[in-house]
C-alpha cells in the first residue's frame, strides 16, 4: 500500500487514479474545507455520471466529528447520539451496511438501504422484536442525511444520495401561522419581559426563521452590523458550514437594544446563560423560553409548540 492509502485506510485499485481533496470555491462562509490528510482514490458513481472521493468511514466520521462540534455548535451528547448511529449504519465492521446479502461500503450507500435500515425491528429496550420508534427514525434520519449531506459538501462524495429521504411527524403538530392579533401579542410580551434576551431571540424566530439550534449556536462575531440593517452568520440544520441571512430593520433593532452597553468579547455567546454568560444556551433551553412566551402573549387556548423547533430538550430551568 502507499503511504496515502495507509493515511485513508482504502487500498488504491490497480490503475485507478488518486487525488488530493480541495474543496471548490471554498471560503468562509461556503461551507466546510476537508483536512488536507484526505487523498484517495476516486471511484465513478453507476448513477449520475459523478465522481465520488471513497475515504476510510473512521475518516470521514473524524472530519464530519469535528465540524459538528466546533462549526455546527453540537452538544457533545448529540455528537454521541449520532456517532451511535451512524456507526451502526455505515460502520464497515458489522454495520447494517456490512451485513447486508451484498455488502456496501459507506460511498454506495443508497436511500433504499437507509429506508430498510429504518424498518428494522429493534433489537434491545423495551420495544425489542418491535418496530423502530418514530422519534429514533427521526434521529436516524437527520444523523445520517448530515452526514452524508457534509460528504457531498466537502467534495467526498459526487452526489448526496439521501437528501431526498424526509423523516416522520413526531410529537405535537407546531402552529403553521399566527393571527395578527395574537403575533403582537406575542412580540409584545417579549419587549416587556425581564428577561432581555427574549426580544431579540423572539425577532430572529420570526423575521429571520431561525431554529432554536441556530439561535444556540449564535456567537457574538456572527453579527456583522454593516452595513444596516446587518446580517447573521448561522448554522442551518442538515447543511454544513454558516450560512449568511440578512436581517430586518425591526430585528436590527430588538439586537441593538440587547447589545446596548455590552462589551463584546470574541468567542462569547450572543445569548448567554443568565448565571454564567460565556456559557451558551442549549438548543432546548431557547425552545422553552419561546413556549413559555408564546402561552404568554396568546389568547388561552390548547398548549402550543414554540415558534421553531427546538433540537433536543433540556431539563434545567430558564438557563
Amino acid at each position: 500500500m502507499t503511504s496515502a492509502e495507509v493515511r485513508t485506510g482504502y487500498e488504491q485499485p490497480a490503475g485507478s487514479a488518486r487525488m488530493a481533496y480541495a474543496a471548490p470555491g471554498a471560503d468562509a462562509t461556503s461551507g466546510p474545507s476537508a483536512p488536507e490528510f484526505i487523498i484517495a482514490p476516486v471511484a465513478p458513481w453507476k448513477h449520475g455520471g459523478a465522481a465520488g472521493v471513497a475515504v476510510a468511514f473512521s475518516t470521514l466520521w473524524a472530519t464530519y466529528r469535528e465540524w459538528l462540534l466546533l462549526e455546527a455548535g453540537c452538544m457533545p451528547d448529540s455528537v454521541s447520539t449520532y456517532r451511535r448511529i451512524c456507526f451502526d449504519f455505515a460502520n464497515p465492521r458489522g454495520g447494517y451496511l456490512a451485513r447486508l446479502r451484498r455488502p456496501k461500503l459507506w460511498h454506495h450507500a443508497t436511500a433504499a438501504d437507509l429506508r430498510g435500515f429504518l424498518d428494522r425491528t429493534a433489537t434491545t429496550g423495551p420495544r425489542r422484536g418491535q418496530p423502530l420508534s418514530p422519534r429514533y427514525q427521526a434521529n436516524a434520519i437527520s444523523a445520517i442525511k448530515g452526514l452524508y449531506a457534509f460528504a457531498y459538501e466537502t467534495g467526498l462524495l459526487g452526489r448526496d444520495p439521501m437528501a431526498l429521504v424526509r423523516a416522520p411527524r413526531i410529537g405535537e403538530d407546531q402552529p403553521h401561522s399566527f393571527e395578527p392579533g395574537e403575533l403582537a401579542a406575542i412580540l409584545d410580551a417579549a419587549e416587556r419581559d425581564p428577561d432581555d434576551r427574549l426580544y431579540p431571540m423572539t425577532w430572529l424566530a420570526y423575521a429571520a426563521a431561525l431554529r432554536c439550534h441556530a439561535i444556540a449556536a449564535l456567537k457574538l462575531e456572527d453579527f456583522y452590523p454593516r452595513p444596516r440593517p446587518g446580517r447573521l452568520r448561522v448554522v442551518r440544520k442538515g447543511r454544513p458550514g454558516r450560512h449568511w441571512v440578512p436581517l430586518n430593520a425591526a430585528a436590527r433593532a430588538a439586537l441593538d437594544r440587547y447589545l446596548a452597553g455590552r462589551t463584546p468579547v470574541a468567542g462569547d455567546p450572543l445569548f448567554g446563560n443568565r448565571r454564567y454568560p460565556q456559557q451558551p444556551l442549549r438548543p432546548g433551553s431557547v425552545g422553552r423560553l419561546l413556549a413559555d412566551l408564546i402561552r404568554q402573549g396568546r389568547r388561552p387556548g390548547p398548549r402550543q409548540r414554540p415558534l421553531v423547533q427546538a433540537h433536543g430538550r433540556d431539563p434545567g430551568g430558564r438557563g
